[in-house]
């Protein structure tokens, strides 16, 4: 999918969307949308605070509210635009200033590359030249969008075994959606999370999800009681007893 479009401001308070929790894309073009579209001084409490285009006053109290989520669930979503060079984060004697980097990709005029080109402008304008380096920028930051926004990583959370590390998590499922695909690495995980739940008091410590991403841990078989092997596809979906019953053990 390509284009670009604009958000209107009116769009987070119409009557006609019922309030409820954003997803992560909602959050990030609530930024957006709220960034100031040109320089400008806006009240904070007691104080008038500059801000530049691009920038808003957003703590993590008042994203809390507006996004309905907790405040620890918003730093580190913050934390991880930041570690992708989405946006910059700035406190300044108790003012928090958020600024979204290359807003204009977002709300600034439609690109000129994005108009068709007509007859009527000049010749000299109509001829389309190539730019390698603002080509390669423009693939890596779409390449960062969607590791980041993909949607999946949710579901490939809730099905890990453990829930420790969940920022290094992230940007390891990054990396790890360039060697496999989303649905293969979230199936792996379910069935390492079955393979756990089978040994029971005879567990190993968990993985945690960063050092198994990076591992790429979605392809191990997995042994029980050192009766024999039985591959992920064999575990899919069976309970301990069924597991045990397979592997010939009472």
């Amino acid at each position: 999918m390509s284009g670009w479009v604009k958000d209107y401001r009116s769009l987070w308070d119409h009557p006609l969307f019922k309030k409820e929790p954003m997803t992560e894309r909602e959050a990030w073009r609530w930024l957006c949308s709220f960034a100031r579209h040109d320089d400008g001084v806006t009240r904070f409490k007691a104080s008038m605070i500059n801000l530049s285009r691009g920038q808003l006053i957003a703590s993590r109290g008042r994203l809390s509210r507006e996004w309905m989520w907790t405040e620890r669930r918003v730093r580190t979503f913050l934390q991880l635009l930041e570690s992708q060079e989405m946006i910059s984060v700035e406190t300044d004697q108790g003012v928090t200033k958020l600024t979204v980097c290359n807003y204009d990709l977002f709300q600034g005029e439609r690109p000129a590359d994005d108009r068709p080109l007509t007859s009527n402008r000049p010749a000299s304008d109509q001829q389309v030249t190539t730019n390698k380096n603002g080509k390669k920028e423009k693939k890596e930051k779409k390449e960062k969008e969607l590791h980041l926004f993909d949607g999946r990583f949710e579901e490939f959370w809730d099905a890990f075994a453990d829930k420790r590390g969940r920022t290094e998590a992230e940007a390891a499922w990054a990396e790890a959606i360039k060697r496999a695909s989303p649905d293969e690495i979230i199936e792996g995980a379910k069935k390492y999370r079955a393979w756990m739940k089978s040994r029971g008091k005879n567990a190993p410590n968990p993985k945690m999800a960063q050092g198994w991403l990076n591992d790429s841990r979605w392809q191990d078989e997995f042994q029980i009681n050192g009766a024999g092997k039985l591959t992920a596809d064999q575990m899919a979906g069976k309970s301990r007893t069924e597991i045990m019953r397979m592997m010939g053990i009472n």
